[in-house]
């Protein structure tokens, strides 16, 4: 668990009792709301092409049957409020069996990443060994996650996300042809995103 994170309830003990009911769990993660009560998007997919693509036109997963988009999706397309099995939780809360830590080299979780994608390296990697990443509605955590409002250090952080997110993508598909589409269409999207975000900061006089 996060520092950043409060405890309303033994959440701890009820999202164990749920990973013993599901043996094939390899992480579980729970529900996370912010201070003001709005629901943190923790339960994701994997970014690949077709899903940045839906993403950016994102009028087509709306058009979708909610329960068809919230799977095909999960994110903010997901209301977070059903048990869900999925590609990766937020590692504010991660919970795993311990049997997991046999598998990496020193009995120790990859730590290439200080900060910022190290659950989602994480969640490929024991993925990979053949266990399911899980999130979990039946408790709720508060997570307060505040990051900083000064403009360079949000677009600092965000490029250091990005980089993060295009070695895992690299690990997970190779540096090939599918890499090659899908650097451009995730940086193309990212960086279009940042700089609008910046000319909106600057407009405000931030």
């Amino acid at each position: 668990m996060n520092s950043d994170t409060i405890l309303t309830e033994d959440s701890i003990s009820k999202t164990m009792e749920y990973a013993i009911q599901n043996p094939k769990a390899g992480v579980v993660g729970c529900r996370m709301i912010f201070p003001d009560g709005s629901v943190q998007y923790t339960a994701r997919r994997f970014r690949s092409i077709q899903w940045e693509l839906l993403d950016l036109f994102r009028f087509i997963p709306m058009l979708m049957p909610y329960k068809k988009r919230s799977k095909l999706m999960l994110g903010k397309y997901f209301r977070h409020d059903e048990n869900m099995a999925c590609d990766w939780v937020n590692g504010a809360f991660f919970l795993f069996p311990k049997k997991i830590l046999d598998h990496f080299p020193n009995n120790k979780l990859d730590d290439r990443f200080f900060m910022y994608g190290e659950d989602h390296l994480w969640c490929v990697q024991i993925k990979k060994l053949g266990y399911n990443i899980l999130f979990f509605a039946g408790t709720t955590i508060i997570h307060i996650n505040s990051g900083s409002t000064v403009i360079k250090k949000q677009l600092a952080l965000r490029k250091n996300m990005m980089e993060h997110e295009l070695e895992i993508i690299k690990w997970r598909k190779g540096s090939g042809l599918y890499f090659s589409i899908f650097s451009f269409i995730y940086k193309s999207k990212e960086m279009t995103r940042n700089l609008i975000k910046q000319l909106v900061y600057n407009l405000q006089g931030n």
